[in-house]
């Protein structure tokens, strides 16, 4: 892709567009603003090109991943029809899900393989700009960005930095696994990627998706036996990391701190909040098990359901499954699950084949990170989510699944 000599001219629609589409990659990780701006300007300028109109219906029609993303966005509409709250808090909730709608569209943006490279490449590059101020800051004890000498996140909070330097790290796993010439450079970013979220950042998220990664990665190298002759060694150096790690003690210590006040009653604690959220939420599913209570009726229901509990009002149950499970029913949830298969069983017929065990891994950060958060309700791991979707689907021959 030629980046030289881009003016804003009709005939350079489609490298403006690329050149957007790459920059996205960069400010997925840096700033919400800056990822509305390149956001838009892509898909404006994907449609501006005509050919892209009746390819995107063509789409529609031949691509299992975009087919599932739509259907399950297709569902939230859906349940506009029927939910329990105002008309203007079921819309902001429906645009909290668009990534679905925008998947089909990164499908199209990654067409050609310049885009997807630069955009991969511009990811990586922007996370080693944010390893190296981040262990800047860890080392120093200067405050430089959002976070602190001591929960060093630079761009966005650590949960979502620990979740991108996860797949970072596992990104660069699969590079040195596949090139055997840079095989030591991809293991010390690695490796300097997977200190930051051990011992740099209070991301417990970032700690499940990180092992559930390195799992995943002894997997696809070894199979079954590995997991097998890795399981003690593994158990030792989780051991090793918890001994070693601050971080880690601290923030598995708050936890279970704040379950114990939680269950005393004592005061409201982040960990008890996200029991009682995950409690009252399957209370409100299993009310409406079939189709929910529609899209966006999560704050009108949880309050409804809590009237007389003196708990906290929440718009967000900090688990992506039953955030659905709410709104959409068992219906929802079967979609979505759906969604994590379809893409799986894809996965093997991408090209190259590090697209293959990069996209398994984006699959695992995903379904497990939605265990404990609301990814796809989230801008940032939604986005994230989507755009890469798009760029390693984007090769998937155009057959049914």
């Amino acid at each position: 892709m030629n980046f030289r000599n881009i003016t804003f001219s009709f005939n350079n629609i489609t490298d403006v567009r690329r050149l957007c589409t790459v920059l996205l990659g960069i400010a997925l990780a840096v700033s919400t603003g800056l990822t509305n701006i390149f956001l838009a300007a892509a898909f404006i300028l994907l449609l501006i090109e005509k050919e892209n109109r009746s390819r995107y219906f063509t789409l529609l029609c031949t691509h299992p991943v975009a087919q599932i993303s739509m259907l399950l966005f297709l569902l939230f509409i859906i349940g506009l029809s029927y939910g329990t709250t105002d008309v203007k808090e079921t819309w902001f909730v429906l645009g909290k899900y668009r990534e679905l709608a925008y998947i089909p569209l990164f499908i199209l943006l990654f067409q050609d393989e310049d885009t997807r490279e630069g955009s991969l490449w511009a990811f990586m590059l922007v996370m080693a700009y944010t390893l190296i101020l981040s262990y800047i800051m860890w080392g120093t004890g200067i405050q430089i960005a959002k976070g602190t000498p001591e929960n060093a996140f630079i761009f966005k909070n650590h949960i979502s930095q620990g979740l991108m330097m996860s797949l970072a790290a596992y990104f660069l796993a699969v590079y040195g696994w596949q090139y055997p010439r840079f095989r030591w450079l991809c293991i010390l970013g690695a490796g300097l990627a997977i200190f930051n979220v051990l011992f740099m950042l209070y991301g417990r998220t970032g700690y499940i998706v990180l092992l559930c990664l390195i799992l995943l990665f002894i997997y696809q190298v070894a199979r079954w036996r590995g997991i097998l002759l890795s399981v003690m060694p593994i158990l030792l150096l989780c051991t090793g990391v918890y001994f070693s790690s601050t971080p880690i003690q601290e923030r598995l210590g708050l936890m279970l701190q704040e379950l114990h006040t939680h269950e005393s009653g004592a005061k409201i604690t982040s960990m008890g909040l996200r029991v009682e959220f995950n409690k009252n939420g399957f209370a409100l599913f299993k009310e409406h098990p079939l189709f929910g209570t529609g899209t966006g009726s999560v704050p009108t229901e949880y309050s409804r359901y809590t009237e007389n509990m003196h708990s906290t009002p929440t718009e967000n149950l900090h688990n992506e499954y039953l955030m659905i499970a709410v709104q959409l029913g068992i219906v929802g949830v079967l979609f979505f699950l759906a969604l994590f298969y379809i893409l799986w069983r894809n996965s093997y017929r991408l090209t190259p084949s590090r697209y293959v065990y990069m996209a398994q891994g984006l699959i695992i950060m995903m379904s497990v990170g939605c265990l404990a958060n609301s990814f796809l309700f989230d801008m940032t791991e939604g986005h994230l989510f989507a755009y890469f979707v798009g760029l390693f689907y984007s090769t998937l021959p155009r057959t049914n699944a």
